[in-house]
């Protein structure tokens, strides 16, 4: 049952919204299924506190529950998040990605057949720069649970992430269609392959499903698309509203994008964006 419900409530955002409203009621859900859920509230906007209450749980929970693989796939993904949206240096984000590959390599030890393990693996190797074995490690997730959208997506988003928007477009187009309850950032996902690809007319058709997302990759996505259009007067308020919430991006946007971004022509499209807006110290 556990592990049905790690594989269901992430890629169908509708499961998770109802039973989210519950997370913090322990006569409601079980402990691994609290976890799980604090974990996917975490990552679906970060905030340090909610970070650091995940990978405690899930710690906890691996502890305890030797046999529990989602946790083991889990926790080295909130390592990647905190390295990428919350660390305060260069050594704690090295620190975090660090401990989020021993974590990984454990998960895929412990359940050589787990899928998830091997989705988790991806999403630290590419962090790491390792962008080969990433791929390679992405391709192995899918062989073994081909039907799992949200492992279908997160190897589309590193295969768009490293600036290779044709094969990571399709793939995530056919993995929204697998799933009606997506969340927006397969839709972000989009955007940025199609800005990546030229295709302005499928980035407007997707940044419009986006057009109140305020996370960080939402808000890289609506400026990335009002830079592609020259809407300089949406460019700029957009950017405001990044750099209010984000401010190092007023300061060292370049720095800002390779923590969370792999260099890529991705990365570089951001960055232009980004030094158009006025928002930033390197314009």
């Amino acid at each position: 049952m556990r592990n049905i419900a790690s594989a269901i409530a992430r890629p169908y955002g509708v499961i998770f919204n109802h039973a989210a409203s519950h997370r913090d009621d322990p006569s409601q859900v079980s402990e691994g299924f609290r976890c799980v859920l604090l974990t996917f509230h975490s990552q679906r906007r970060f905030a340090p506190d909610i970070n650091a209450r995940g990978r405690d749980c899930l710690t906890s929970l691996a502890g305890n529950q030797a046999d529990f693989a989602p946790a083991r796939a889990l926790l080295p993904m909130l390592y990647v998040d905190n390295a990428r949206f919350g660390a305060k240096s260069d050594q704690e984000r090295e620190a975090s990605l660090a401990q989020a590959f021993v974590l990984a390599k454990h998960a895929v030890s412990a359940a050589p057949d787990s899928a998830r393990a091997y989705q988790a693996l991806q999403s630290v190797l590419l962090f790491l720069g390792r962008s080969d074995e990433a791929l390679e490690a992405g391709r192995h997730a899918r062989e073994l649970n081909p039907y799992d959208t949200d492992i279908m997506a997160t190897h589309a988003s590193t295969l768009i992430m490293l600036g290779d928007a044709d094969p990571g477009l399709t793939l995530m187009q056919q993995a929204r269609r697998m799933s009606p309850g997506h969340p927006a950032w397969y839709n972000t996902m989009i955007v940025f392959a199609a800005c990546g690809k030229g295709d302005m007319e499928l980035a407007r058709r997707e940044v419009a499903l986006i057009e109140h997302d305020d996370t960080l990759s939402g808000l890289l996505a609506r400026i990335l698309v009002a830079h592609g259009e020259g809407d300089t007067a949406r460019r700029r308020a957009l950017a405001k509203k990044l750099v209010s919430q984000h401010p190092e991006f007023g300061t060292d946007p370049k720095a800002m994008l390779h923590r969370i971004f792999p260099a890529s022509s991705l990365n570089r499209q951001l960055l232009a964006a980004l030094n158009a807006s006025g928002a930033t110290s390197e314009e």
